[in-house]
């Protein structure tokens, strides 16, 4: 069951969404802290939002192509290892919800130019310790890439 799935081409949805992702991140007053083994609650988060940030929220989440990515990290676990390292180096959790936009949370993504499921072009993974040469690519490797993506976030 491995299905491509391929990036919307609108620039401008997938802006739309990253800034409906940051918005949520900032109406929370704490730390949604780490999701995986027990049920997220969104509830506080979406109680706090206003009527125009309520309108972005209904449209994705009826959106199938979020709810597919959703549904493949958190099946794989991938989103609680994400909150993890993210805690780990003292990153907002909502930021762990970036490879939507990035790869779906397909760790083959290839786009051109980037790779694996944080899409780094070859020079930004090498500053931040991936190898990457004809032998073996540490992009795809979706654990160490998340860790480079930790440290490359930290400093934005």
């Amino acid at each position: 069951m491995n299905q491509q799935f391929r990036k919307p081409k609108n620039i401008k949805y997938q802006w739309l969404l990253l800034v409906s992702i940051l918005i949520f991140a900032g109406c929370s007053t704490k730390s949604s802290g780490l999701i995986g083994s027990r049920q997220y609650n969104k509830s506080g988060v979406w109680k706090q939002s206003n009527s125009r940030i309520n309108k972005y929220v209904n449209v994705y989440s009826k959106n199938k192509h979020v709810k597919i990515c959703l549904d493949r990290a958190t099946s794989s676990r991938y989103l609680y290892y994400i909150h993890r390292v993210f805690y780990q180096y003292q990153l907002p959790p909502e930021l762990a919800h970036l490879p939507i936009l990035e790869s779906c949370f397909d760790t083959k993504a290839d786009s051109g130019h980037a790779k694996g499921m944080w899409q780094f072009t070859k020079a930004t993974a090498s500053d931040y310790g991936l190898e990457v040469d004809w032998l073996s690519d540490d992009r795809l490797n979706w654990r160490k890439s998340t860790h480079s993506a930790a440290r490359y976030l930290k400093i934005l």
